[in-house]
């Protein structure tokens, strides 16, 4: 079937299921049974009737049933050659194995998805914390949030520099500030203060600003940072990856001076 084909016929199951689950699984299975190699629709069909299932008003007996047959629907699918079908069944049965407790199978199947194609972070940090105990999980999820504040402030940095090579120089202040703002919010190294406006100087070849801006970074690259002043990283301090974070600084101050191009810009 083609996919036009397909969103066509579960809209009509859609419909269906809200007068009857029971009619509209039995459609769902006819179907099935007509195309069952096409993997975009049986997995498109379990979706559908899962959330369907959800909102019904089956005794627990029938809705045992029904789950069981959209599970083997969604392990047919976890295989399928098309990885964005592939993908998405591995997560919802994922999803599927933690509400049923089973965790061991949630934990293999989530292994099985890449972290740049679905976050399944919330799911790991849910079977991690079934498996090996809150602070476990909450330890790797310090991380994840530690590594997603970085991004971000990663990406102010880059939209500081567009919009001041578009000449845009007020949105660069603005976003200036929201990165610095963002370091207090977050328990970020001091050092990011300074990262912004030192950004904007080099852009508009501000010498003497640079110099006093590179002083206080230089000085500010020195200092450890401790994340066990912010409540949201205090496990992750203790670990390798934690002590990486905080022993950055000089790296940090050369890459950042090189890439302004600081030399350049006072030779000017």
């Amino acid at each position: 079937m083609t996919e036009k084909e397909i969103g066509q016929f579960v809209n009509e199951l859609s419909e269906v299921s809200l007068d009857s689950f029971t009619e509209a699984f039995e459609m769902a299975s006819r179907k099935i049974q007509e195309y069952p190699h096409c993997d975009l629709l049986i997995y498109t069909i379990a979706t559908v009737l899962n959330g369907s299932l959800t909102l019904s008003d089956l005794n627990d007996e029938e809705r045992m049933e029904y789950n069981t047959a959209i599970i083997e629907w969604l392990e047919r699918t976890a295989d399928s050659q098309d990885e964005r079908v592939r993908n998405s069944s591995v997560f919802i049965l994922a999803t599927k194995y933690v509400q049923m407790e089973k965790y061991e199978e949630a934990n293999a199947l989530l292994k099985k998805i890449p972290d740049t194609v679905i976050d399944a972070t919330i799911m790991k940090t849910s079977v991690l914390a079934h498996q090996e105990g809150t602070d476990t999980a909450a330890l790797f999820l310090e991380g994840k949030l530690l590594q997603a504040v970085i991004n971000i402030q990663s990406y102010l940095y880059k939209l500081i520099e567009m919009e001041e090579e578009t000449g845009n120089h007020d949105k660069a202040e603005k976003i200036a500030e929201i990165t610095d703002h963002m370091i207090s919010l977050f328990g970020l190294w001091n050092y990011g203060n300074t990262v912004p406006y030192l950004l904007i100087a080099g852009y508009r070849k501000d010498v003497e600003k640079c110099i006093q801006l590179i002083k206080r970074l230089l000085s500010e690259s020195q200092k450890p940072w401790n994340m066990t002043q912010s409540p949201l990283y205090y496990r992750y301090e203790d670990t390798a990856q934690g002590k990486a974070f905080s022993g950055l600084g000089k790296i940090l101050f050369v890459n950042c001076i090189r890439k302004l191009k600081i030399r350049k810009s006072m030779n000017s």
